[in-house]
């Protein structure tokens, strides 16, 4: 029999980031003799058309959750009545679409207040993804939390998280995210050599990529801090380049992160490139890719998606980052530490051969960190669900 999932993707903030890629590789990976995914976004995104043109059904909810953000703006009686009929709303759908099983795609902390109490009216299983912000402050968010029938940490740092959280250990899961390796080589649109010279790299230049969204907890201002603080020499090697898009609410942030390039007279060292298409084709041309989130990355998955290539990585040290990493293909650090990366940075640019050996150790190390081996997580989840 084949049973009909639903995947929320409640991310509203305008960028796309891990978790929709995340997402998107689990339904195109799912056995589709047993399962068909229903996927819902609360926000029209870049893939929407590449999972319609694969044969997924999809739901986008973007008037829907306009007209419920204005109504849960009211206080008192009317905003329980409000919410009670936002729960009705979503019971009606599960019903209508024949939904066997609700996946929260992003985190414990949403869907709690509406998706399981449809879950529970409709009589099926309400499962979540633990991978966004570890922290969950809300009381009634943290009492509900644990109600999930199931949850799925994608780091050891996320799956003790949640055990803070009072998430059982029968109710829980640690399930790696995965990337699609062949796929993302296969990606890359022209040669490393093109690429260069396109972002103005010269021949002996040491470029290092960046990629995520233009976010102040995303920590470029720490890379900055770091190429402030290496010698002169270095400096003149390394071309740096942002690669994402700032929300309408980091508009100042880019701002600072320009006058702070400008201050410390890296106009020649960094740029920001804005959001690419081509982001594997920015990879396999990169000496080594960084990564620097000051707030802890639950997984990360720009670090894998980097290493695919042979590119070995610099992040942060803590949280899902570390646990992909090791020294044999990659450098961690401190986020909260420039003069650690500052150090980092002039190792790499110096020792050509250094970045050679990490990076071909690199993409035997990523080999672990598959999208077959993620859906094959998930899906002994599911099991486990109908079993019961």
């Amino acid at each position: 029999m084949t049973r009909r999932i639903l995947y929320l993707e409640a991310n509203e903030d305008g960028t796309v980031g891990g978790s929709h890629r995340a997402l998107v590789d689990l339904v195109r990976g799912l056995d589709r003799t047993r399962y068909e995914p229903v996927v819902l976004f609360y926000q029209d995104n870049v893939h929407v058309p590449t999972l319609r043109a694969a044969g997924v059904e999809v739901h986008v909810w973007e008037t829907e959750r306009a007209r419920e953000r204005r109504i849960r703006s009211r206080v008192g009686v009317g905003k329980y009545l409000d919410l009670l009929t936002a729960v009705v709303r979503r019971r009606r759908f599960l019903k209508d679409q024949r939904i066997a099983l609700i996946h929260v795609n992003n985190s414990p902390r949403v869907g709690f207040d509406d998706w399981l109490p449809a879950a529970r009216l409709t009589g099926i299983p309400c499962i979540a993804f633990a991978m966004g912000d570890a922290r969950i402050t809300a009381f009634i968010a943290r009492k509900m939390a644990p109600r999930f029938d199931h949850v799925i940490a994608i780091s050891r740092f996320m799956a003790d998280a949640m055990r803070r959280l009072g998430i059982r250990e029968d109710r829980l899961s640690l399930v790696y995210l995965g990337v699609d390796g062949p796929a993302l080589r296969a990606a890359v649109r022209q040669s490393r050599e093109a690429t260069r010279t396109e972002l103005g790299v010269p021949h002996d230049g040491v470029l290092a990529v960046m990629v995520g969204n233009i976010r102040r907890w995303k920590g470029q201002y720490v890379v900055l801090e770091a190429l402030a603080r290496v010698p002169a020499d270095v400096r003149a090697m390394l071309h740096v380049r942002f690669v994402g898009a700032p929300t309408t609410m980091d508009q100042d942030y880019v701002q600072e992160l320009e006058q702070r390039i400008r201050d410390l007279g890296l106009e020649a060292t960094v740029g920001l490139i804005g959001p690419r298409g081509d982001v594997p084709t920015l990879y396999a041309a990169a000496d080594f890719a960084l990564h620097a989130s000051v707030k802890v990355e639950p997984f990360g998955l720009v670090v894998p998606e980097a290493m695919v290539h042979g590119t070995p990585v610099v992040a942060s040290k803590f949280g899902g980052p570390g646990e992909v990493l090791t020294e044999e293909c990659g450098r961690t650090f401190d986020p909260a530490v420039p003069d650690e990366l500052a150090t980092i940075l002039t190792t790499l640019a110096r020792d050509p051969s250094l970045r050679a050996r990490l990076g071909a150790r690199a993409r035997e190390q990523v080999a672990g960190f598959s999208v077959d081996a993620m859906v094959q997580g998930v899906e002994r989840v599911y099991e486990r669900m109908f079993a019961r």
